[in-house]
């Protein structure tokens, strides 16, 4: 597999980015004239996300991968 496509995989593993992703669609959404409910979007969303953390799918965000090298090891963080 290509090494872009494994990167751009592991980072949609990431609720974080799931979140973002969502919160911008909405936004294009509601620049284009699309009557949303941005608040109820992204419960659901949210609430998704949370299932598929408990379910192990998604990756616990301060998780360091291997693969990733511009992520920050999370000791280097606490000091």
């Amino acid at each position: 597999m290509n090494p872009n496509i494994r990167k751009i995989l592991s980072r949609l593993r990431n609720p974080t980015v799931i979140l973002s992703i969502a919160s911008n669609l909405i936004s294009l959404g509601l620049l284009l004239g699309y009557k949303l409910n941005e608040g109820l979007i992204m419960s659901a969303v949210t609430i998704i996300c949370s299932i598929l953390i408990t379910l192990g799918i998604l990756s616990n965000p301060d998780k360091v991968d291997a693969d990733d090298e511009t992520q920050i090891d999370t000791k280097d963080r606490q000091e």
